[in-house]
């Protein structure tokens, strides 16, 4: 088991980013998608979205990250950077709860000076702040090592 590397979990996260940021915007237009005549005939004027309140975001960014860490082991900048999400004890995909843990860590994390994320530097198991909370790792999910039987047993 190889641990994921900063520059990959970086590129992960702003991978993640700006995919959220794509889909934030994504609901601006959202009403010339659903009712364009009615966008016509206001001349082309697209109404301001309604502003969500940044809990209900950051409510949704929670929520969204616990499934898709419990279900994929990991988000898809995660899963495309070649890095995965696992709970230390089964080597396997954490918890909803667990992500939950992992995703609320990111506040320690963030405290003071984002030392939690740059402890990633100096840990053997490149574990955060948030990771050693939840009790995960992020792995690097490299098939290439893999034999033609272990991929065929996962594949089964």
């Amino acid at each position: 088991m190889q641990y994921a590397t900063p520059g990959r979990r970086l590129l992960a996260l702003l991978i993640d980013t700006l995919l959220l940021l794509f889909l934030l915007r994504l609901f601006h237009f959202l009403p010339l998608l659903l009712d364009p005549p009615l966008i016509l005939a206001r001349g082309g004027d697209i109404p301001a979205p309604a502003a969500l309140p940044w809990p209900a975001l950051l409510l949704a960014a929670m929520l969204l990250s616990a499934l898709l860490w419990n279900c994929c082991a990991g988000t898809p900048g995660k899963l495309l950077a070649g890095i995965q999400v696992i709970a230390v004890r089964s080597g396997t995909a954490p918890g909803l709860a667990q992500g939950l843990v992992r995703f609320a860590g990111y506040g320690l994390s963030l405290l003071p000076a984002a030392l939690g994320f740059f402890w990633i530097l100096r840990d053997p198991r490149r574990q955060g702040f948030h990771d050693k909370l939840s009790r995960t790792l992020v792995i690097e999910d490299d098939e290439s090592g893999k034999s033609l039987a272990q991929l065929l047993r996962e594949a089964a």
